[in-house]
């Protein structure tokens, strides 16, 4: 069953704006400014949405002078892929199609 965190971390992947940062941070950290210029989002809609996904637990960040670095955190991913494997190991071919 899930828990009330990852119900919390499904809602947070709930915008497309925080699912790119998520992608974007998958294959190195990154600056809220850097994560500006690649998704072409203001640095303050970085910060806004990566605030949903650090509530969440699945990014950390930390101030750097006048601007955040953001990373994931494997440990909160883990947890979400265990939650899907667990549907998928359950699931069978349905009967519909």
């Amino acid at each position: 069953m899930a828990s009330k965190n990852t119900a919390i971390m499904l809602s947070a992947l709930s915008d497309d704006r925080r699912i790119k940062i998520i992608e974007a941070l998958a294959d190195s950290d990154r600056s809220d400014s850097k994560l500006s210029e690649m998704l072409g989002m203001s640095v303050d809609e970085i910060r806004e949405q990566a605030s949903v996904l650090e509530q969440a637990g699945l990014i950390i960040s930390s101030e750097n002078d006048d601007s955040f670095d953001y990373c994931i955190d494997p440990q909160q991913i883990a947890i979400l892929t265990g939650f899907f494997e667990l549907i998928l190991n359950k699931c069978s071919p349905p009967k519909c199609c």
